[in-house]
Order: structure tokens, then C-alpha cells, then sequence
């Protein structure tokens, strides 16, 4: 479900289905909704899974995992990979540094299973990991 699915429906949205998210495909026109984002301004709501990873260790924690290295300073992002063994990439991500806590933006259908695998994967570590998918977007 989009975030502000609401304010698209009062606008006559028609939706669609990307990676089990439900988005704006149109407006009822296509083509002039088109010509006025090419011409004027538009919105537009991406589809992206999010997880938030929270708690004192959480830049360590994430850093220890993905292939780039995490930004330490409020405001910053990068563009990062989770490895196989083998060196082959399972989950593309960006991962913005958010003060106290970390936004990661992944495929939708990729959040929940990622989510899950690094929750079991926290031991002493102060890290908490929740998929905000429903609550949070990026526009």
C-alpha cells in the first residue's frame, strides 16, 4: 500500500502492483499526466522496502554486512551490496544515516526476508531491526 494512498485516490489515482507494493500507475490521462511532469512538476512515490536498524551499535552492525562502507554522519548515504559467500550479490540497498537511527531502502519483497535474517543474527549488539515499509516511503 502506498504511504499516501489517500491523497492519490481524492486525485482520481488508478493503481498498480510493484514488487507487492500497491502504486500509482495514472491518473485517468497517461499522456497528460506525462506531458505535465515533463513540463512542470511531478510526485512520485517509489516503490522501496524499508528497514530501520536502531541502537547504539547500529552503523558497526550494518557496516559489518554490507559491501560499502556505512556513512557515520547524520544526513549522509551510500549505495550498498549484501555479499553470498561466493561474492554474488543478494540484496542491492541504499543506507542513509538518519541520526539515531538507519533508513535502508531495498527491493519491497526483499525487506521482510532481510529483516528477518539480521534479527536472528543480533547478539549482544545494541541494534534493533524493523521493516517501516507501511509507515515510511521515499518520494
Amino acid at each position: 500500500m502506498s504511504v499516501i494512498e489517500s491523497i492519490h485516490e481524492d486525485h482520481g489515482a488508478t493503481f498498480g502492483e510493484r514488487g507487492d507494493r500497491r502504486v500509482v500507475e495514472h491518473y485517468g490521462r497517461p499522456a497528460r499526466t506525462h506531458r505535465a511532469v515533463r513540463n512542470g512538476v511531478g510526485l512520485l512515490e517509489q516503490a522501496y522496502g524499508v528497514i530501520v536498524v536502531e541502537g547504539d551499535d547500529r552503523v558497526e552492525y550494518v557496516d559489518n554486512v554490507v559491501s560499502n562502507r556505512v556513512p557515520a554522519t547524520d544526513g549522509q548515504g551510500c549505495y550498498a551490496l549484501v555479499l553470498d559467500p561466493q561474492g554474488g550479490i543478494d540484496v542491492e540497498l541504499y543506507i542513509y544515516n538518519a541520526g539515531e537511527r538507519l533508513l535502508l531502502f531495498t527491493q519491497p519483497e526483499t525487506a521482510v526476508p532481510l529483516a528477518e535474517e539480521w534479527s536472528e543474527k543480533v547478539f549482544i549488539q545494541d541494534v534493533e531491526i524493523r521493516v517501516a515499509t507501511d509507515d515510511l516511503s521515499l518520494i
